[in-house]
């Protein structure tokens, strides 16, 4: 490659104009979504593919200012009432039921009849779930149930930790893994998007963790953010 073409490749490169995405590996270089720790081994996060930039995307919901919330029920108490409370008004579902769609369908219902349209409940009768939208950015949502009924809530996060970490591309470099800038971003329900210089860089591994809510019961639990990292390419 002459002069010129070496020139214009790596002026491309520089632009960073097409990121070609990428879930990482995980902490240990085996479990793409456990990432919730230092970089143990060489293999964790992206290969940057020589690149000169990369972009690194943090979900932490399907849609920013949509929180989801899925609720199943893990022990069927028939005669029990259910009571799933979002922000401060207590949704009810009263036993005795006919079966776990009838539960299931009772419960959306209150949801829906409390709170619609600023929150909608919408019941899964295959999947045995029930999924709550919020049309603002957060709500709290906590459970209970009478008798031996016990309900189960996954919800997208509010809060989360990151911490972006980097390997040197040189074979002399350190082969420890380096925290870029050693800083620490609070992440909340917007997530993250950020392009980082990496032409000196082998790999980028993306760190996430207290992946937390804000006022949710104490045994909701929270799904973990999607991570991309978006080597930037030749066009």
């Amino acid at each position: 490659m002459g002069m010129l073409d070496t020139s214009n490749t790596l002026a491309i490169l520089a632009a960073g104009r097409v990121p070609e995405w990428y879930a990482q590996l995980g902490h240990d270089g085996t479990s793409g979504t456990d990432a919730d720790g230092y970089p143990s081994a060489v293999s964790a996060g992206v290969d940057l593919l020589n690149t000169m930039q990369a972009v690194v995307a943090v979900e932490m919901r399907a849609a920013a200012h949509r929180r989801r919330s899925v609720i199943s029920v893990t022990t069927l108490d028939l005669a029990a009432t259910y009571t799933v409370t979002i922000n401060v008004t207590g949704c009810v579902a009263a036993g005795p039921f006919a079966d776990l769609d009838a539960l299931l369908t009772a419960l959306a219902l209150a949801i829906n009849t409390a709170l619609s349209p600023t929150i909608t409940a919408t019941s899964d009768l295959t999947a045995n779930t029930i999924t709550v939208i919020g049309t603002n950015a957060d709500y709290t949502i906590t459970m209970s149930a009478t008798g031996t009924g016990v309900l189960a809530i996954e919800a997208d996060p509010t809060t989360a930790t990151l911490r972006i970490w980097a390997k040197l591309r040189s074979s002399s470099a350190p082969s420890t893994w380096l925290q870029v800038l050693d800083q620490e971003y609070a992440l909340t329900h917007v997530g993250f998007l950020e392009r980082f210089d990496v032409a000196a860089l082998d790999r980028l591994y993306v760190e996430v963790t207290d992946v937390d809510g804000t006022g949710d019961g104490a045994s909701v639990t929270y799904t973990y953010p999607a991570i991309k990292v978006g080597p930037c390419v030749a066009e």
